[in-house]
């Protein structure tokens, strides 16, 4: 639309048509620019081109690694995954069966098939993990590629629009546009799983962080002190948060007032999953949450 209204006049393109029908490419009919417009349309690419040329050699500092949250079910149905899907014995309990489905994804991203799954050649990364753990949504892993084996496109660093907080929502993204070569070789240490039940499946704290619901508790150890963590709903049932309770205190400690009152932080993370010991979950068997099994 950008070319189009600003640029090149409607009557310098037409429809692409197949059966007599628009060609649609990713839910917009695909055009072809008529004699009459080519040079307009030759005139963009050159800008396009010297805006990116100008920007990728700007003497900037890049991070070594950047990070791409993918939602895993955004995946699953995708025409190229589907064979691999059938393939799968999805025959066990929802949280084994995702995370049977997840490892698959991965063998399949690890196997040089990414591009296979992603509808174009460039992709947007971040330089924070927060950001990328965001769009995730705990329903997918985090993908890290390292800058000097891929082409970076434009970035924060380059183009000042892609600094500032995005509009719609107000989050500063660190955004990077790249082009990760075909025949990138990712490795399984490439990816963080950020999936609450693939975590669950395999008994790993970091689930903790991920809790959206009140029937599932975890127990666990730190620091000498024993630890239950449960999320809890507020008062009118439409939202609630994380809450961290020890036997010898009656108060539902925030994670931040326990840091306080203890002199450490409760919840599992990378940097202090050595301090966890005898970890173990919970799940509620009655309405009132007052009877608990092993999960």
């Amino acid at each position: 639309m950008c070319l189009t209204d600003r640029f090149i006049s409607i009557m310098d393109v037409e429809n692409i048509e197949k059966n007599k029908k628009p060609l649609m490419v990713r839910n917009a009919p695909a055009l072809k620019v008529k004699i009459s417009g080519q040079a307009k349309v030759n005139r963009i690419i050159k800008g396009l081109y010297l805006y990116w040329f100008l920007n990728s050699r700007k003497k900037v500092k890049i991070p070594k690694i950047l990070y791409r949250g993918i939602r895993a079910h955004d995946l699953f149905n995708h025409e190229n995954f589907k064979d691999v899907m059938t393939k799968l014995d999805l025959s066990g309990s929802i949280v084994t069966n995702r995370k049977t489905a997840i490892d698959a994804l991965i063998r399949f991203i690890c196997d040089k098939k990414l591009h296979k799954i992603t509808d174009g050649h460039l992709l947007s990364f971040t330089a924070t993990i927060p950001t990328a753990k965001y769009f995730s949504n705990g329903n997918g892993f985090i993908l890290k590629v390292d800058t000097s084996r891929v082409e970076i496109i434009t970035s924060e660093v380059h183009d000042e629009e892609l600094s500032g907080p995005e509009p719609a929502y107000g989050r500063i993204e660190r955004e990077y546009i790249i082009k990760i070569p075909k025949d990138y070789d990712f490795k399984p240490s490439d990816i963080m799983i950020n999936d609450k039940d693939y975590l669950l499946a395999d008994k790993n704290p970091l689930c903790v962080a991920l809790f959206d619901h009140d029937d599932i508790r975890a127990k666990y150890e730190m620091h000498g002190i024993e630890i239950t963590a449960r999320f809890i709903w507020n008062s009118n049932g439409t939202a609630g948060s994380l809450r961290f309770v020890t036997p010898d205190h009656w108060e539902q400690y925030t994670r931040g007032n326990f840091k306080k009152s203890f002199g450490f932080d409760p919840l599992p993370t990378e940097s202090n999953l050595k301090d966890i010991n005898n970890f173990r979950l919970e799940k509620s068997i009655d309405a009132w949450n007052q009877k608990w099994r092993p999960y």
